[in-house]
């Protein structure tokens, strides 16, 4: 942060890290017990870092570059970010959603728990904080955005006032700005 700053750059970071003590080896899936001590770890985190943080003080000198907005996980449309459920329980939610790689498949509902919980940890720490959905994999391909499947998950996350704005990895797309102004029209029509 302080190289940032010294620059005149802003962070946006991504609060993503699993618990590899939590048979989370690659430590990629979100949590879905341990939200006391996820959110208070991320209250801390704005309250040091946000708006008014407690860094910005000790550090007087030279630009302040505040962080104001804060992304919640990566890609939590994959199976591979998400905890363990059984091959059952994916396929009567979401027939064909199964990951035997993951052993896992999305979990829209569990995530918009998650994200409620840091959602009120980082607001607590910075009232002003903004939150973002984890970055979404569009996953449709070159030539196929898929908004029509994150539309869906974002509803079946049951949390639109926990979040402020979407995180997008256009990477997705190749290249081609008419195919992520094609998703992000579909998103708002959500």
């Amino acid at each position: 942060v302080e190289r940032a700053r010294k620059r005149g750059i802003t962070v946006l970071p991504v609060l993503f890290a699993g618990n590899v003590a939590n048979g989370d080896p690659a430590g990629r899936r979100f949590p879905v017990g341990e939200f006391e001590e996820w959110k208070t770890w991320v209250r801390k985190l704005a309250e040091h870092f946000g708006t008014h943080g407690s860094y910005w003080a000790a550090h007087g000198e030279g630009p302040v570059r505040p962080i104001t907005a804060w992304e919640v996980w990566n890609e939590p449309n994959l199976s591979e970010n998400n905890p363990p459920k059984p091959k059952s329980a994916c396929e009567a939610e979401q027939p064909n959603s199964y990951s035997a790689k993951f052993s896992s498949c999305p979990q829209p509902a569990a995530y918009g728990r998650f994200l409620t919980a840091m959602s009120g940890g980082l607001k607590n720490g910075d009232p002003s904080a903004i939150v973002l959905v984890g970055g979404i994999e569009a996953n449709g391909g070159e030539n196929n955005p898929n908004d029509e499947a994150t539309g869906p998950f974002l509803e079946a996350m049951g949390v639109t006032s926990s979040y402020d704005g979407v995180g997008l990895h256009p990477y997705s797309f190749q290249h081609n700005i008419s195919l992520v102004e094609k998703y992000v029209q579909g998103l708002h029509g959500t």
